[in-house]
C-alpha cells in the first residue's frame, strides 16, 4: 500500500497507527499489591531482560515492581522481598528506538501491564521492529493521585535475525 501525505517533503513517511488493548489479568495473583498511594518510594524494572532478541520473537517482557528502599532490621538471615504486582490499569511501558530516539509504543491504554502469579508482564511481537537495532524500555507507574512516575534505566534490548 502507497501512502501519500501533504507533508510529502518531509523525510518521515506517513504512517497509520493501530493500536489494541492486549492486557491480561487473573483474579488472585497470589503476589502482594503495590502500594501506589503516594506515600511510597516504588521502583520498576525489568525482570531478566535479555540483551538481545530475535525478530521472530514474541516475548513477555517481565516487570518487577518493589519499594525503592527496604526498611533496615537487625537480623542474622538474609533479608528476601515478597515480589510486589502494580494494580490493574496502573502500570505502562513504551519502547523507544535508540539511535532515533524515535516512540515506537507509546504510553497509553494499549500498552498497560498485564499480570499473573509470577509478576507484571507485556507481550511484544518484534517482527515490526528493524532488524540490528537497540531498543529502550521505560516504565511508567500512576499512582492513585495521577502522579506519573517514570522509570527509565537502560531497560535496553537488540532485535536481531
Amino acid at each position: 500500500i502507497n501512502f501519500i501525505s501533504s507533508n510529502a517533503n518531509s523525510i518521515y513517511s506517513p504512517k497509520i497507527e493501530v493500536g489494541w488493548d492486549s492486557h491480561t489479568t487473573i483474579g488472585d495473583t497470589g503476589l502482594t499489591q503495590l502500594t501506589i498511594d503516594g506515600t511510597k518510594d516504588n521502583y520498576l524494572y525489568m525482570i531478566n531482560l535479555r540483551d538481545t532478541y530475535k525478530e521472530t520473537e514474541k516475548p513477555r517482557f517481565r516487570v518487577g515492581a518493589r519499594e525503592r528502599y527496604q526498611t533496615k532490621s537487625a537480623s542474622t538471615t538474609k533479608s528476601t522481598t515478597s515480589p510486589l504486582y502494580v494494580p490493574e490499569g496502573s502500570g505502562s511501558y513504551s519502547i523507544i528506538d535508540v539511535e532515533t530516539g524515535a516512540t515506537i509504543v507509546p504510553f497509553g491504554d494499549y500498552s498497560l501491564f498485564s499480570s499473573d502469579s509470577g509478576s507484571n508482564y507485556f507481550k511484544q511481537d518484534l517482527r515490526g521492529f528493524i532488524n540490528n537495532r537497540s531498543y529502550r524500555i521505560i516504565l511508567r507507574l500512576k499512582t492513585d493521585n495521577n502522579k506519573l512516575r517514570i522509570f527509565d534505566d537502560n531497560f535496553n534490548f537488540k532485535v536481531v535475525s
